[in-house]
């Protein structure tokens, strides 16, 4: 990859939104939405495409595509979001290894409660998903929309 810099912000927009600075590492790219960011001029909104991204660290936020291309990304990000859209979203019913298969993905983080009548796990993604389990089978989902 590039030594160009991806700005990863947590809305698709670049103007007076605190974005950071990546470093290199894996991105999984799962969804594009339409945002906006400054001008060659410093001064005008013009709208844009931003890749919907996680890092390794669980973490979910935006990155312009001018940004990623730039960065050399090593796949090709619409290839990315058609693959992440063949594999779907989590549904009630499915099993955790069928979740983890989903464009979701593995969780950031996994909270498990253990009681007399079952185990219950809380799927936790790094942007306020998540996918509820009780004794392995999802029973309910709550997270954001994206367009894929």
């Amino acid at each position: 990859m590039s030594s160009s810099a991806l700005h990863f912000c947590p809305v698709p927009n670049r103007i007076n939104t605190k974005c950071q600075v990546l470093g290199d590492g894996h991105l999984k790219i799962d969804g594009i939405e339409q945002g906006i960011t400054e001008t060659a001029a410093g001064n005008l909104a013009a709208r844009e495409r931003y890749y919907r991204v996680t890092p390794h660290d669980g973490r979910t936020g935006y990155i312009l595509t001018a940004d990623l291309m730039a960065h050399g990304a090593e796949i090709d990000p619409e290839m990315a979001v058609a693959e992440c859209k063949r594999r779907g979203d989590p549904r009630v019913g499915m099993t955790a290894t069928q979740v983890e298969a989903t464009c979701w993905g593995k969780p950031g983080h996994i909270n498990s409660t253990h009681t007399p009548d079952g185990i219950s796990d809380q799927y936790v993604y790094g942007d306020g998903r998540c996918v509820d389990l009780r004794d392995g089978i999802v029973t309910s989902i709550r997270g954001t929309d994206t367009l894929r």
